[in-house]
């Protein structure tokens, strides 16, 4: 949020605008941040790598929604932040209380039947 908020400044909107490579240097390095993250187990797995890659990646993230907002209007990109934060809670919620801890698959994420299936479904269709 404090990144976004120093992106609603005339002068930062301004550079913004005139250097859109900004937005693309922080989408390819968020992008390369959660590749990283994804696919390398040793660098997912040891402590001071993910903090580092986790860091990143959150940096990232927040930069590119900082350019977003000096190109829209900063309520439309926080309800958008607001709404997107709300589905995954919702899923993580759904995902949760469905099963006990030792009888929810592993990797089947929004399978279970306590309603993350619905969910699932349910973000599909307002997507």
């Amino acid at each position: 949020m404090a990144i976004i908020g120093i992106f609603t400044l005339d002068s930062v909107k301004r550079y913004s605008a005139d250097n859109p490579y900004l937005w693309i240097m922080a989408m390819v390095i968020m992008f390369v941040s959660l590749i990283t993250l994804a696919c390398c187990e040793g660098v997912r797995r040891k402590t001071p790598h993910n903090f580092i890659f986790l860091g990143l990646f959150t940096l990232a993230e927040g930069f590119m929604l900082g350019t977003v907002t000096a190109r829209y209007r900063a309520d439309e990109v926080l309800m958008a932040v607001g709404v997107c934060a709300a589905i995954v809670l919702a899923l993580t919620i759904s995902i949760e209380v469905g099963q006990p801890r030792e009888e929810r698959p592993r990797l089947e994420l929004g399978v279970c039947p306590g309603g993350g299936g619905g969910w699932c479904v349910c973000v599909c269709v307002c997507v």
